[in-house]
C-alpha cells in the first residue's frame, strides 16, 4: 500500500464537490493560476459557490486551474477549530491487541491515516503507544 498518495487523494474528494460546482458556473475574470499569502483576504468571484468553513477563515492561498469543463478556482484554509472528531483512545485503535497500530487500524481515524509516516516516529511501519501519544 503507497501510503504517500493518501493526504492528496483525501484533499482531492474534499475539493471535488467544490470544484464541479465552480466549473460549472460562470468563470470569473482572471484565468491565470494565483496565489495568495495567508494575510490577503481574497473575496469570492461572481456566480462561485464557497467551500471556506466560516467567515472568520483567512484563505491561506487560492489557485485557478483551466480544465476541459472550464475554470476552477481552490482556496485553502485552515480547518476550524474542532473541526477533527474527537481522537480515540490507542487501545480502541489498536483492534488485534497487539500493543500497536497497523496502517489499516489507523484507517479507522482520518487523521491519523493522513499522518501515519509522521505518527510513526522510529519508521517500522505501525505506531506504538509513546507514539501515538506523542503525535499530536
Amino acid at each position: 500500500m503507497n501510503l504517500s498518495i493518501r493526504p492528496f487523494a483525501l484533499a482531492l474528494a474534499l475539493v471535488a464537490p467544490f470544484a464541479h460546482a465552480q466549473a460549472t458556473m460562470p468563470a470569473p475574470a482572471a484565468t491565470a493560476a494565483q496565489t495568495a499569502p495567508a494575510s490577503a483576504a481574497l473575496p469570492a468571484p461572481a456566480g462561485s459557490v464557497s467551500a471556506a468553513p466560516s467567515a472568520a477563515a483567512q484563505p491561506l492561498s487560492t489557485t485557478t486551474l483551466q480544465t476541459a469543463q472550464g475554470e476552477v478556482t481552490i482556496r485553502s484554509v485552515m480547518p476550524a477549530a474542532g473541526s477533527a472528531p474527537p481522537r480515540p483512545d490507542f487501545a480502541a485503535l489498536d483492534t488485534n491487541h497487539d500493543g500497536s497500530i497497523s496502517p489499516e487500524e489507523a484507517s479507522a481515524y482520518p487523521p491519523l491515516a493522513n499522518e501515519f509516516e509522521l505518527a510513526d516516529a522510529n519508521h517500522n511501519g505501525k505506531v506504538s503507544k509513546a507514539e501515538y501519544d506523542a503525535w499530536h
